[in-house]
């Protein structure tokens, strides 16, 4: 099973995403965040107990040479049970679009799963 949510933000709203989804009482196989404002080197600020935490770099900006602070980065928190790789290859971050993609190599038959997400600024017809 999977679970997707735009946190808007993990600094301002992970605990309570954590809180929520413990009241669940359901361990999803797959969670995936976007508008995490987080990269990967912080991404271990961020843990859900059972799962490994998959972020993608978040966009950078030539124009003004920064990262782009908020409303942008996703994620992926997979399950413990799962052995699974970053498929670099589709995983990007523009203007337009982010996706990350990973394979769940813990089947007989891999499976491929992602979180692609498109900022409200990013052209549609890009993305």
């Amino acid at each position: 099973s999977t679970f997707f949510l735009n946190i808007d933000g993990n600094s301002s709203n992970f605990d309570n995403f954590a809180t929520e989804l413990s009241a669940i009482k359901h361990k999803f196989s797959i969670i995936g965040l976007a508008e995490t404002n987080t990269d990967p080197e912080n991404g271990n600020l961020y843990q859900l107990n059972g799962y490994s935490s998959c972020y993608q770099n978040r966009f950078f900006c030539s124009m003004k040479n920064q990262v782009k602070p908020k409303g942008t980065g996703v994620c992926l928190y997979v399950k413990n049970s799962l052995n699974y790789c970053k498929l670099d290859s589709l995983s990007l971050c523009t203007d337009y679009i982010e996706t990350l993609f990973i394979k769940i190599t813990s089947f007989q038959d891999p499976v491929t799963i992602g979180v692609v997400y498109r900022p409200p600024n990013g052209s549609i017809d890009q993305f």
